[in-house]
């Protein structure tokens, strides 16, 4: 797999693979907005790995969440490293996952970036998507659909 797959490549791929190998899974989005888990559920049978998810667009979310006060989150900044890791970590542990994988970012035309992590138990990886990788695009939703699928490609390099 890699940039150039197709979506529905990277997905059929991921499904196969979550469901032969009993890895559930869950998500913890902000700036895709349910995009990433919308597409996740694509396949029937899903259900059988896909516990569910949350998006958290407003910091008050995130807050809630993480159980933590909304001071927290603006301490912290609502899109950063630590707080993606923070996601993951609470998405996991109450939906009892295998894996969780989290997404904030900004969707801005001209200065889109995003923070993913994926998590399990003996295995985190926050990766940063630069503002360079969305110079080519001119709408969010484009924006959106970049984040997403490196996104999958995490968990597919992940779970192969």
């Amino acid at each position: 797999m890699n940039k150039n797959s197709s979506l529905e490549d990277i997905i059929y791929k991921i499904h196969h693979l979550l469901i032969n190998n009993n890895i559930t899974l869950c998500t913890v989005e902000s700036c895709t907005a349910g995009m990433l888990s919308t597409i996740l559920t694509s396949f029937p049978q899903s259900s059988k790995w896909f516990k569910g998810g949350w998006v958290v667009y407003s910091n008050l979310l995130k807050s809630q969440l993480l159980e933590k006060k909304k001071s927290f989150i603006e301490y912290h900044g609502a899109v950063s490293k630590f707080i993606t890791k923070k996601l993951a970590i609470a998405g996991k542990k109450k939906l009892n996952t295998n894996i969780c994988i989290s997404i904030t970012g900004y969707t801005d035309i001209g200065n889109s970036y995003a923070y993913i992590c994926i998590l399990n138990d003996e295995y985190l990886l926050v990766k940063t998507i630069k503002p360079e990788e969305f110079e080519h695009l001119d709408n969010r939703q484009s924006i959106k659909v970049v984040m997403v699928k490196k996104a999958l490609l995490m968990i597919y390099d992940y779970i192969k």
